[in-house]
This record gives structure tokens, C-alpha cells and sequence, in this order.
């Protein structure tokens, strides 16, 4: 039984999708062969738009199975959406390890809130590892921010 709560927050991801697709549209595309930086965020976009207009088709047919209205449940995603605000002003200026990382973290702490090593060397690995990947493999310039002449 779907809550009142998945048919709000999928709604608010829907707008979210639509804001981060105007958003990408800014941005040069490029194309597949040769992707420039609002290609991925374009790619990302339609994608979540894909699976929240999903979410609410499903939550919106068995909302009248449930009367729970949204209650403790809007913590982890709107800390989500507010991480992700964050992390989008500061890229630039910290750079894409240190605001990868500190993403990353806020995430697996989300999900898992047991501890930090754990979570703190998950979140270092996903960012040098896709820095690497990205940055110097694939050649996309990511910032460097304070890091920059360490790179």
C-alpha cells in the first residue's frame, strides 16, 4: 500500500527532474561521441524524471489504499535534495573530490548510520575513483577547486 507520503515526495522529485533538465539545457550538450557539460547532467536528468513519474503513477494509483499522510519519511529525501543543492554551489569552489566526497558521505550516512570510517574511505574511493575515470580517462575537465596544483 502506497503512503500519501511516496505520491508527495514522487511529485516533488518529478519537479525537481524538470528543474535540473531546464538546468542542463544551459549548458552546451555536445554529443555522445564527443559529450560536453550538459550532456551527463541531461542523460541523469530524464533518467530520474523517468523513475519519479514511475514512482508517482504507482503511488498515485494505491493512494486511496492507504490514509497515512507524510509523517518522519520526508527527512531522508529533502536531506537528499538539500545535499545535492549544496553540493551543486560549492563544486566549483571545492572542487570535484571534496564535494564528491562530502555528497557521498551525507548519502551512505543516510542510508547507513552506523559509524564513519566505513563510509568516510566508500566516499573518498567513489570520488578519487571516478575523478580518475572521468577526469583522466575520459578527459571530462572536472574542477579542481582547492586542490587545484595538487592534481
Amino acid at each position: 500500500m502506497a503512503k500519501s507520503s511516496e505520491l508527495v515526495m514522487s511529485a516533488f522529485f518529478v519537479l525537481f527532474a524538470f528543474g535540473c533538465i531546464a538546468a542542463s539545457l544551459q549548458l552546451p550538450l555536445g554529443t555522445p561521441l564527443e559529450p560536453m557539460p550538459g550532456f551527463i547532467p541531461l542523460i541523469v536528468s530524464l533518467f530520474l524524471l523517468f523513475v519519479s513519474l514511475a514512482q508517482f503513477a504507482t503511488a498515485f494509483r494505491t493512494a486511496g489504499n492507504s490514509k497515512a499522510v507524510l509523517g518522519e519519511q520526508w527527512k531522508q529525501p529533502a536531506s537528499i535534495v538539500v545535499g545535492l543543492i549544496v553540493y551543486s554551489i560549492t563544486l566549483d569552489f571545492l572542487g570535484y573530490i571534496i564535494a564528491t566526497t562530502g555528497l557521498s558521505l551525507l548519502i551512505i550516512r543516510i542510508f547507513e548510520p552506523q559509524g564513519w570510517l566505513r563510509p568516510l574511505v566508500i566516499a573518498i574511493a567513489v570520488s578519487v575513483f571516478s575523478y580518475v575515470l572521468f577526469d583522466r580517462l575520459l578527459e571530462v575537465n572536472l574542477p579542481d577547486g582547492l586542490l587545484r596544483g595538487l592534481l
